[in-house]
This record gives C-alpha cells, sequence and structure tokens, in this order.
C-alpha cells in the first residue's frame, strides 16, 4: 500500500492535536494553521469561559443571597414575635401602674 503527501498548501495548512489516554485508542482533531482562525478560535474559547465563569458566579452568589435572605427573615419573624410580646408585657404594666396610681390617690382623698 501506498502512502501520498497531500501536495500544496493544503498539507501545510493544517496542525493536528493528538489526545491519547491511558487506553490505547487515541483522538486526532484537525486545526487550521491560518492565524485569523487561531485568533478567532482563541478569543471564542476565552469569551465562553469568562461568560460560564461569570455565570457561575452570579448563579452561587444569587443562591448564597437567597439562603441569606430567608435566614434574615425567618430572624425578623422571630423578632417581631417577641417585640410584640414585650409591647403586650408593656400595656400590661402600665395598666396595673395606672390602676396602683389611681387606687393611692383614692386612698389620699
Amino acid at each position: 500500500m501506498s502512502y501520498s503527501k497531500p501536495a500544496g498548501r493544503a498539507a501545510k495548512r493544517k496542525r493536528h492535536i493528538i489526545i491519547s489516554g491511558d487506553e490505547v485508542r487515541a483522538k486526532a482533531l484537525v486545526l487550521k494553521k491560518n492565524p485569523l482562525y487561531s485568533i478567532i478560535l482563541a478569543f471564542l474559547l476565552c469569551t465562553f469561559l469568562l461568560a460560564a465563569g461569570t455565570g457561575l458566579h452570579y448563579f452561587r452568589q444569587n443562591s448564597r443571597l437567597k439562603n441569606k435572605t430567608a435566614a434574615l427573615s425567618r430572624q425578623l419573624m422571630a423578632t417581631s414575635a417577641r417585640l410584640e410580646d414585650v409591647r403586650r408585657e408593656k400595656n400590661k404594666l402600665v395598666t396595673t401602674y395606672e390602676k396602683t396610681i389611681a387606687g393611692l390617690q383614692q386612698d389620699q382623698a
């Protein structure tokens, strides 16, 4: 069997990236050597990575803020309930105080 080389520019404008693992299988990726193609490909890859990283960051930040909001909401409900208890106790004490003062004023009269 004879092997013939591709002639001309087509053979010179391609890069072969060979990826192999622990197993014997290997994969070959063929990339053109065109510099504009390489620049655009690198730009798109960087843009994708930045977009994915930013999206992941915002997703995690949103999750943290949701959890913090839920915790603060629970804390607010507990504080509001405690405040209502304190107000009831205050009104009860004020009523008792006013009755005591009224009783003392009647005793003096």
